[in-house]
């Protein structure tokens, strides 16, 4: 697979699951282009020199090889190349983006209780494709849990509505049950969608904890690019009218970790920042903690919400937990590449 584009983390990893739906269909294994001149697959993600002497950096040095093949299996006669968003190349491999390997479509409209449109089934691979290619290594997962266990690297927080006092509050492991993740996608994303505020975000939220008392809570995971939610989080204790509902409990309760943020794309995060591995394995670490809660507000026109929604289904029993959608309808548009 060849894909150097500077895209954010989420978006490569479904390029990548594109790749890997098509080299299933075509009874081929997808392997890292370690030739290509303008750097493996993902290569912005990675520390220069991360794989040891001798050896190619690839996305290995973050995750689980795809294969045990490696790029000295492969030739000219026996090779294609993808990048992961792109249609068949011929007649031969009339793959397209939008579906899913044909095996496994085969295999979810003989076992379903409803028959899927074509759609549903693509949502469903993507899932499984990304639970299958961030499988993170033993010494990533070792870190994330050093991150996660270090009680300096997470705060929280609730501000008392009545007398507007600030209370600082530890952050357990795992996060609270009845607690919601919220992540919210700024930075760069203007280009592609409506930036959506903090408060939009916590007003779904909220309504449906008053809905669903016994299972919901106003408290939240937040993550995010842009270091105001975090300041705009201080000053929300609630946003909707009672209207006679009840509130499961009076002030909102915040978490956070305390990693680097800038308002800006990822890519331009990792130029600023540099120690490229160690900003990927923070961004991972936002990815599991996310993963901790019970409900999910988010917007998939953002594809790290993507990966909550899927990794939730997939590396977590959540499937049939709540996601709240916060997005504009034009922001479902182009899902299934």
């Amino acid at each position: 697979m060849r894909h150097n584009i500077r895209a954010g983390l989420g978006a490569l990893t479904h390029f990548i699951g594109s790749a890997l739906g098509r080299a299933i269909d075509y009874d081929r294994i997808l392997i890292w282009d370690i030739k290509d001149k303008g750097g493996a697959a993902g290569w912005h993600y990675f520390d220069v020199g991360c794989a040891g002497k001798g050896h190619y950096d690839t996305l290995d040095c973050l995750y689980e090889p795809l294969t045990s093949c490696g790029y000295g299996h492969s030739n000219e006669k026996n090779t294609l190349y993808t990048i992961g968003w792109e249609d068949g190349s011929d007649k031969t491999e009339p793959w397209h983006r939008f579906r899913a390997p044909s095996l496994f479509t085969h295999a979810l409209i003989q076992h379903t209780s409803a028959p899927l449109t074509s759609t549903a089934v693509k949502y469903w691979w993507r899932g499984q494709a990304t639970g299958f290619i961030l499988r993170l290594h033993n010494a990533s997962l070792a870190k994330i849990r050093a991150l996660r266990l270090d009680p300096f690297m997470h705060v929280g927080f609730t501000v008392n509505k009545t007398s507007n006092t600030f209370q600082s509050l530890p952050v357990p492991f795992p996060l609270p049950p009845h607690s919601f993740s919220m992540h919210i996608r700024h930075g760069d994303k203007a280009s592609e969608m409506r930036l959506i505020p903090l408060k939009e975000y916590v007003e779904e939220a909220e309504w449906f904890a008053k809905q669903n008392p016994n299972s919901y809570h106003k408290s939240a995971f937040l993550s995010s690019e842009d270091p105001a939610v975090f300041e705009e989080a201080k000053s929300i204790t609630y946003v909707t009218f009672d209207y006679g509902l009840t509130s499961p409990n009076e002030n909102w309760i915040w978490y956070m970790s305390k990693i680097k943020r800038e308002n800006i794309g990822p890519m331009q995060q990792l130029d600023v920042f540099g120690n490229r591995s160690d900003m990927t394995l923070s961004w991972m670490l936002q990815l599991f903690m996310a993963l901790e809660c019970d409900g999910y507000v988010g917007t998939l026109n953002s594809n790290w919400n993507r990966l909550i929604d899927e990794l939730r289904c997939i590396w977590m029993d959540n499937c049939m937990h709540p996601y709240l959608e916060v997005g504009d309808v034009v922001d479902w548009s182009n899902y299934h590449w």
